[in-house]
């Protein structure tokens, strides 16, 4: 069976038929994983997809990745090879589209919104001039610079919370189809503002003296995710908590949301802010459910996995999730049994709660739960991942 993703980003999601369409094609081409991806997904993808994640972690360096997409621009800032935040605003290279008649087939409200500033009126099946493509890519164009230097700019038209620039900033890696316009002069337009945009901005970063480097990512428009793989193992339910098996299981195409808990550095506070950071920032749309897999670092005691289960109850009463659905938690280390026995003998957690161990996971992975074999009491489960380009710079 064919394994790959089908991912909706951007512009995509604002499309009514979009999403009933693309899990149609997951479901006819196989086990296909489906999932929307907001701003802050979308950037986070990105950011591992273009190399930018990898390049801050072999250089011990700031980098922002810069991905310029159809209808919106994500930004991912990453330190010694650590996401720190994400964000994005309202530029893309496909804002304004026409034929080669140069008549308009495509008119964003962003785009109009901009021409109309500039003094200039345009619909739907009115013909281009140069003037007025000059006039869109440069304003599109000027407000990237503006952005990715770090000064105030009003009309990114943020769609996130803003994301400021630091000072000590490397190096900025452009990603996304306008990138590809940026890392060659002599691209191909595609009927679209992306051309205009990409190169104005090329020689905006060219020509004026930034304290940080520019580079293209190889991987251009491709570097969000190209498909998926998988592997299965089993686990074993004697090392693991169910509290009910039959409502926790099967479960399908679960997004894993993972952690690394340091036991040396183990707070209550810390852990809850950092499990509601996570859940905001993975922000697949079409999920209501989710696991969450910790990597444990350190040792563990008593005292230690009851700090952990203070957070998890904390985290379960905060209202960033609903407090009715299961709680998914998985395991690197062999602290299930321990861990489910504390969160329902001492907390009497109401939540149905499901409890796994053994498991390590990966940025971008999908996690199947099969319902439990009898007599060996094994707990199926694949693991499947998102694939990228290259993951890194040429």
């Amino acid at each position: 069976m064919d394994i790959g993703v089908v991912l909706l980003t951007g512009e995509a999601l604002r499309r009514a038929n979009a999403e009933n369409i693309a899990h149609v094609i997951a479901h006819k081409g196989g086990e296909f994983l489906s999932a929307s991806a907001g701003h802050h997904m979308e950037s986070n993808l990105a950011a591992h997809g273009s190399g930018a994640v990898e390049l801050s972690g072999m250089e011990s360096s700031c980098v922002l990745n810069v991905d310029i997409g159809g209808g919106t621009t994500k930004l991912a800032l990453i330190r010694n090879g650590v996401l720190i935040q994400t964000a994005a605003f309202h530029v893309g290279g496909r804002l304004l589209v026409w034929n080669e008649q140069r008549t308009i087939t495509r008119l964003e409200p962003r785009a109009a919104e901009l021409l109309a500033t500039m003094g200039v009126k345009v619909g739907l099946g009115d013909v281009l001039s140069d003037d007025m493509i000059q006039l869109l890519g440069e304003k599109l164009a000027g407000t990237v610079c503006q952005v990715v230097r770090g000064n105030n700019c009003p009309e990114a038209r943020w769609l996130t919370d803003e994301l400021e620039i630091p000072a000590d900033l490397d190096t900025v890696i452009f990603s996304g189809g306008v990138s590809e316009y940026i890392a060659d002069p002599d691209a191909v337009g595609h009927n679209d503002i992306g051309q205009s945009l990409g190169n104005q901005l090329r020689e905006m970063l060219n020509e004026s003296s930034h304290g940080f480097e520019v580079r293209a990512s190889s991987g251009g428009i491709r570097a969000t995710a190209l498909g998926a793989s998988e592997f299965n193992i089993q686990v074993s339910g004697n090392t693991g908590h169910l509290s009910d098996p039959g409502l926790l299981l099967p479960r399908k195409n679960m997004p894993v949301i993972r952690l690394a808990i340091d036991a040396g550095e183990l707070s209550v506070d810390i852990l809850v802010e950092r499990l509601n950071q996570a859940v905001i920032e993975f922000d697949l749309s079409d999920y209501d459910q989710f696991a969450l897999a910790f990597e444990w670092s350190g040792e563990f005691d008593y005292e230690l996995l009851k700090c952990f289960c203070d957070a998890i109850v904390a985290y379960s009463e905060s209202g960033v999730t609903e407090t009715e659905k299961p709680l998914y938690l998985l395991f690197d280390r062999d602290l299930a049994q321990s861990v489910g026995r504390i969160l329902t003998t001492e907390y009497q957690i109401e939540r149905p709660l499901l409890v796994l161990d053994g498991l390590r996971f990966k940025e971008f992975e999908f996690v199947d739960l099969g319902r439990i074999r009898l007599p060996s009491r094994t707990v199926p489960v694949t693991v499947k991942s998102l694939i990228f380009q290259s993951h890194g710079m040429s």
